[in-house]
């Protein structure tokens, strides 16, 4: 479908992550979508219909809060554009609310995820339209409680 869009001058965003593994012995190397079954599509009704045209789209999800979700593709993409190892994200609404204020990705806000149990902290930055997300490995230091972002 995105290849479809790019030729219809439909601009979209397809984040997708690089997935590696090993099989007897052979390094293998994907990119799947990090949003599995979604890509957004920008534009009015034009952009819907030529989504629509492919006909491999199935149904379209209104969007009641534009600014949050345009926040939300933000913060990913600027994610995307770091080199860390990416990590889809299915369980939300965990952890505490962060500002990520050094490194790479600051001024990226998300949740903590890990870092107890698993050996490496994370950061979760939401996609709540789908319920899902996508994590990025920082270290402690660089994390400020957004409430403390908020006054400061």
């Amino acid at each position: 479908m995105a290849r479809l869009l790019m030729q219809s001058g439909i601009a979209y965003f397809l984040p997708l992550y690089t997935q590696i593994w090993w099989k007897n012995g052979r390094r293998f190397q994907s990119h799947p979508p990090l949003f599995p079954g979604y890509l957004f599509v920008q534009g009015g009704p034009p952009a819907r219909a030529a989504a629509f045209a492919t006909r491999l789209t199935v149904r379209e999800i209104p969007v009641k809060d534009q600014e949050k979700l345009d926040a939300e593709l933000v913060s990913v993409h600027h994610l995307l554009g770091g080199g860390e190892t990416l990590r889809p994200e299915d369980c939300l609404g965990h952890g505490t609310r962060v500002r990520i204020a050094a490194g790479t990705y600051a001024g990226v806000e998300g949740r903590v995820v890990g870092g107890e149990t698993d050996a490496t902290l994370r950061v979760c930055v939401e996609i709540s339209l789908l319920g899902c997300g996508v994590s990025v490995p920082v270290e402690r230091w660089m994390l400020k409680p957004v409430e403390l972002c908020s006054h400061a």
